[in-house]
């Protein structure tokens, strides 16, 4: 169900999210005490790969017209040009007669294809299948009216989950780097803020208004999202990170689960792979790569 689903797989029928945990890493070896002597060096940093940079005008053309402008990804767009495919092909993509093929799925089709006729035909592949899951979906909203009634969150707790990792991350982004005068979270690991600032973007596909906020200064002492649920000195229960991730991706993967139209589908489905990112982002987004952002 999720955007990286195997062309050849069917989705399943039952698209209960996976619980996100905190990603392991194995522990460097050569030191008994297990200290690493370059923490640097867990981190890799490359360029954005290409040359070709899509003006504003065409990046906003084809957000128009995708299947979900909300969730549309810059990114992919600009890579897709740097893979070899033209602006009107990608216009093409999006203007087919049943409908716009979500971007991601073209991406997926060409890099297997490696041409622009069959990547579009293995997309509407892709299509038939989800066509094929939507039907499964409204056997069970027949089946089950109530389905997402212990999923659900309430439109209040939905927004302030969501606006928690988002500060949560604006704050990695705006926290200073390490020094002997200045005590911060961070050796300087080149590249972090922008990670962070992808993650931002990431969220603002489940709330748009976020957007406004990506470029804010705020920065309260890294009071950020806990590990653990740790009870406070002044009695107050801090969230846990991976159980704000967590709701919100049961909350969605009802929706993923029930959505009825291929628009919606596709919207569940975006939105389900912004969790899995972030769930793998606490304190540095480990899935992020240079060409995974295009700045707003």
């Amino acid at each position: 169900m999720l955007e990286s689903r195997p062309r050849s797989m069917e989705p399943t029928e039952d698209p209960t999210p996976l619980t996100v945990a905190p990603v392991q890493r194995q522990a460097p070896q050569g030191r008994a005490d297990n200290i690493l002597p370059n923490p640097l060096s867990l981190y890799s940093y490359e360029d954005k790969a290409g040359d070709i940079e899509p003006t504003p005008e065409e990046y906003e053309e084809l957000r128009t017209l995708d299947i979900d402008p909300d969730t549309h990804d810059k990114a992919t767009i600009r890579r897709l040009r740097n893979k070899g495919a033209s602006h009107i092909q990608l216009k093409e993509v999006a203007q087919q007669q049943e409908g716009p093929i979500p971007y991601e799925d073209y991406e997926r089709a060409l890099e297997t294809t490696g041409n622009h006729t069959s990547a579009i035909q293995e997309a509407l592949k892709m299509r038939a299948r989800d066509k094929e899951q939507i039907a499964t979906n409204q056997q069970r909203v027949n089946a089950f009216p109530n389905y997402n009634e212990k999923r659900s969150l309430s439109p209040k707790n939905h927004s302030e989950l969501a606006q928690s990792l988002f500060v949560h991350h604006l704050q990695l982004r705006n926290a200073p780097e390490f020094s002997p005068d200045v005590r911060g979270p961070y050796l300087p690991i080149q590249d972090r803020r922008r990670a962070n600032e992808w993650v931002l973007s990431e969220l603002s596909k489940i709330y748009p208004s976020f957007k406004d906020k990506i470029q804010s200064d705020y920065f309260n002492n890294l009071e950020t999202l806990q590990g653990d649920n740790i009870q406070r000195m002044d009695g107050v229960q801090n969230h846990n990170y991976y159980d704000v991730v967590n709701d919100l991706a049961k909350h969605h993967g009802g929706l993923l689960a029930t959505a009825t139209d291929h628009a919606s589908l596709v919207k569940q489905r975006r939105i389900m792979k912004v969790l899995s990112h972030v769930g793998n982002a606490r304190f540095y987004p480990h899935d992020y790569n240079a060409d995974m952002y295009e700045e707003a």
